[in-house]
């Protein structure tokens, strides 16, 4: 129930007018960024595509090295989001219409052949969906599909896009909150919203409510297991509590997890092979809304067994590594105010290591808030699983305050080990590694 209050919070704020918001920086400030001088050339696999303070889109390699501009040249940008072939960028701006009116646009890059196309066009005045993001975008596995949260006058919609075909985005529901996750084999797309859960058919297009024993609640995001055909679920279960349930489309439910706290959030390693759950939380407060924190972090084999080892921290946000060998977690520092540090959990032999301390730029937050979400669709892990890359400051207390330098937000790589090596790239907002 927490996390439904503080969700009801941060859509209060995240449904405001594009137009009036000022979360984009003007078109004067991005004139500055002397984009004529970078190469107009595609980048490859391996690369981190990140938001700079001009408002541009750019890939860079990880060292820093090699920063080509992605976005148009007019124009402010944000939220880029990687196709898992790596082949494409996905990517919000606002873009001035023929009118002078602002409009809040989803682009498609293909990285090989250096095209620019619109995949949806908002309306003047259209909601944003989150605190400067225009838009939330999700691929399917196989890259073929879009699945894309977007605003409307009225709050949000959820579209799906068949790339395959020129018929453009479909409508499949109107409403907030709305969570989703998409099966393995990108047929179908998982959406709790309300009290239930649905099943898109990207085919058919048709969206059908799940028929199941009781309803859900809370804020959670259902997901897959990854490999198979199971969903992924909370519900009330036969003890009256809230249970994890797996399941097959038109098949019966199996309960996985009994008794999870009400506000859980959980997600499969990549392998399929262990299902972290939080339990219990709190909202604490921090700006500009609050954060909603957990004490514990969970492991659960695939039958259910609880494992023994298991994170106890206040803990805002965790992420499995892609070689499912690491648990990438943030903490909150009660030292210091606003800060919070990166961790890493060895599944092997249950070690932890403290990685870094920071504070998130905005647009971080934003992901650590709903965390759970992004976790499935914007990756911070390299793809060889040994470092991650985010946006913000290093450090806290004194540093922060040292130079005016260092409150800039930057584009940060730490080295995920024992004794971890950290560089900073680029300044910026925000940052995701390519999938490859």
């Amino acid at each position: 129930m927490r996390r439904g209050i503080l969700l009801v919070l941060v859509l209060a704020l995240f449904v405001v007018s594009a137009t009036a918001c000022g979360l984009f920086q003007s078109d004067d400030e991005a004139a500055r960024s002397q984009l004529d001088e970078e190469p107009e050339v595609e980048s490859g696999p391996g690369r981190i595509a990140y938001v700079g303070l001009d408002g541009h889109v750019r890939t860079v390699n990880p060292d820093g090295s090699g920063a080509l501009r992605i976005s148009p040249r007019t124009g402010i940008y944000s939220w880029p989001t990687w196709s898992p072939d790596g082949n494409n960028l996905v990517f919000s701006g606002l873009t001035e219409d023929e009118n002078g009116r602002r409009r809040a646009t989803l682009f498609d890059r293909d990285l090989s052949t250096g095209e620019v196309s619109r995949v949806h066009v908002g309306e003047p005045g259209d909601a944003f969906v989150a605190i400067g993001a225009p838009h939330y975008v999700y691929w399917s596995p196989d890259s073929s599909s879009l699945a894309f949260l977007s605003g409307t006058a009225g709050g949000l919609r959820l579209y799906v896009d068949d790339l395959r075909d020129d018929e453009g985005p479909r409508t499949a529901m109107d409403g907030i909150p709305v969570f989703m996750d998409w099966s393995p084999d990108s047929e179908s797309l998982l959406i709790h919203f309300a009290n239930d859960h649905f099943v898109f058919d990207v085919d058919q297009g048709d969206l059908d409510r799940l028929d199941l024993p009781s309803k859900a609640s809370g804020s959670k995001v259902p997901t897959w297991k990854p490999n198979t055909d199971l969903m992924t679920y909370v519900t009330a279960g036969r003890s009256g509590g809230l249970t994890l349930f797996t399941a097959r489309v038109g098949a019966d439910q199996m309960p996985l997890v009994d008794q999870v706290p009400e506000d859980a959030a959980f997600r499969w390693s990549p392998d399929g092979r262990l299902l972290a759950v939080t339990s219990p939380d709190r909202v604490i407060p921090y700006p500009p809304l609050g954060l909603l924190v957990y004490q514990r972090i969970s492991l659960y084999a695939e039958d259910g067994t609880r494992q023994a080892t298991e994170i106890e921290d206040d803990v805002v946000a965790f992420f499995w590594s892609p070689d499912s060998t690491k648990l990438a977690y943030v903490t909150l520092m009660r030292q210091e105010r606003d800060v919070l540090r990166w961790k890493v959990l060895n599944i092997a032999n249950g070690a932890e290591s403290t990685l870094i301390d920071f504070i998130p730029s905005a647009d971080q937050l934003t992901m650590l808030q709903f965390f759970d979400q992004f976790a499935g669709s914007h990756q911070l892990w390299s793809p060889d699983s040994r470092s991650l890359v985010f946006a913000g400051r290093i450090g806290g207390g004194a540093i922060l305050a040292s130079t005016a330098q260092a409150k800039i937000d930057r584009i940060i790589v730490v080295a995920a080990r024992s004794f971890p090596s950290t560089d900073v790239i680029a300044s910026g907002t925000l940052a995701f590694w390519s999938p490859r």
